[in-house]
């Protein structure tokens, strides 16, 4: 897989060491922009339902399975994608050579540090979303991802005008707070406050207020309705000549929604995405120093010694899964962070005495 780079935002391109890729049928690239649109995977049914629009039948999988096997060929490996459970998706080492993959690491970064921290996390998902999702793709299957990656883009926008703001750097809020609005006008209203504000310091209070003239014209067209209070208070406090700089008035930045991401309903960047970044990053910060020497379980918890020191953690269950190859096993896998640098997963052996068992930590 050495040397593959998927581009996905703005245009969509496949590459091997610069090259394009050769697709050997049409049906083999729809499949992997298909997979891409699902970190968490799909299943046969749902593949040949979305791309095809068919029922799974004989002819139709025997379809999906050729290809399914010119897709692994044209990615050089049988590995490039994985099935679970019935469920269909790409390698975590495909996930990392795609634009997705840089683009909500770099959200996951700047969830991790403060508003000015954030900066040049924020700076490089900016860079990274060049446009839309797959715009070559018109099935109806793209919509909703394309629109999650955007919301995510659109919050980034907002993260990033808040640290400039705090920082005092009034011309780039501004363009942070513009890219924002531009692809989302139906923002919350604090959003349009914010860029009031914020305008009327770059370029006067007549470019303020003629944006809250847009604002309650496009509410009054859309909704029959009118900016709240607030906004128009604040607007009566620029038509008044007052200064109304949020960082001068030491007003909070606006909400920074945390876990932010698309790829789910919910905004949030879950499952193996998710957890193939962090992991990813806890991988790279972790310093080999670091020791966890013993682990016991308690009424309150599991109890850990880490570099000599206890710890008590508490888990939340992660997944569970049967065994039947060695009699009735039963696993049940959790996962905790101590502190932000140290991820633990145990597993519970039912068949035993109960003990809990490190399996994994990094």
């Amino acid at each position: 897989m050495s040397g593959i780079q998927i581009t996905t935002f703005g245009h969509t391109s496949f590459s091997r060491e610069g090259q394009p890729l050769t697709w050997t049928a049409v049906s083999a690239r729809d499949l992997l922009q298909y997979l891409l649109s699902f970190p968490d995977g799909r299943t046969r049914a749902q593949i040949i339902d979305g791309l095809w629009n068919q029922d799974d039948t004989a002819q139709t999988n025997n379809h999906f399975r050729v290809t399914l096997h010119r897709l692994r060929g044209t990615l050089g490996a049988h590995d490039t994608v994985e099935e679970d459970s019935g469920r269909y998706h790409l390698s975590p080492d495909m996930w990392r050579h795609t634009d997705i993959y840089a683009f909500h690491r770099s959200l996951i970064e700047a969830e991790r540090t403060g508003p000015e921290g954030s900066i040049p996390a924020l700076h490089r998902a900016v860079l990274y979303y060049r446009g839309p999702f797959l715009t070559d793709v018109t099935a109806e299957w793209v919509a909703c991802p394309r629109s999650e990656h955007q919301a995510a883009f659109t919050q980034a926008q907002l993260d990033l005008g808040a640290a400039q703001c705090v920082r005092g750097a009034c011309q780039e809020a501004v363009t942070c707070l513009t890219q924002a609005l531009r692809l989302d006008p139906y923002l919350d209203e604090a959003v349009h406050e914010r860029f009031m504000a914020c305008l009327s310091v770059v370029q006067g209070t007549s470019a303020a207020l003629e944006h809250y003239r847009r604002y309650m014209n496009l509410l009054q067209r859309e909704f029959s309705a009118l900016p709240a209070l607030p906004t128009w208070q604040l607007a009566q406090r620029l038509q008044s000549g007052a200064s109304v700089c949020p960082r001068v008035e030491g007003q909070a930045p606006l909400h920074r929604a945390a876990d932010q991401s698309p790829l789910a309903p919910s905004s949030h960047c879950h499952g193996n995405l998710r957890r193939l970044i962090t992991e990813d990053l806890l991988r790279q910060s972790i310093s080999p120093t670091f020791s966890l020497s013993f682990v016991e379980r308690t009424t309150a918890g599991v109890k850990v010694v880490w570099n000599g020191t206890p710890r008590l953690l508490s888990f939340q269950l992660e997944a569970t899964r049967l065994r039947s190859d060695s009699g009735s096993v039963e696993e049940v896998e959790l996962w905790s962070s101590l502190g932000d640098d140290l991820v633990i997963q145990l597993s519970r052996v039912w068949n035993g005495p109960g003990a809990w068992q490190i399996q994994r930590w990094c």
